[in-house]
């Protein structure tokens, strides 16, 4: 088990700081403590099976890669966001503490409600 939590660890550190996260900002975005996140990485605890795959999806990486070491296919690699400009800033935006990307996320379901709003109210007046 103790090569498994260590394989686990070495893992989890590689996918954090290859996209420059601490363990704090990583410790935040998951809802963990960072002391929690620390353990993982020090390979002291494995996480719960819930918890490694928000980890997972958090850092970008299949569960296979993080808990299996297994190889990534480069297929699953690409962005979904084809507008690389707003995938960059999604990306950027990730770094930010968790107040700063739920007022993101307000302002894009804001500006997503406002469009679909005007779309039902165009497509009255055509009525």
């Amino acid at each position: 088990m103790a090569g498994v939590a260590r394989g686990f660890a070495s893992r989890l550190r590689k996918a954090r700081t290859d996209r420059s996260l601490s363990e704090k900002q990583l410790a935040d975005m998951v809802g963990t403590h960072v002391m929690q996140i620390s353990r993982y990485e020090r390979g002291e605890v494995l996480p719960a099976f819930e918890m490694a795959l928000t980890l997972a999806e958090v850092l970008h990486i299949s569960a296979d890669v993080l808990l299996l070491g297994r190889e990534e296919a480069k297929s699953q690699t690409i962005p979904a966001i084809n507008d690389l400009r707003l995938y960059e800033r999604f990306l950027e935006a990730e770094k930010l503490e968790r107040q700063d990307r739920q007022a993101i996320i307000l302002l894009i379901d804001r500006v997503i409600t406002h469009r679909s709003v005007e779309a039902q109210i165009d497509k009255h007046r055509r009525a």
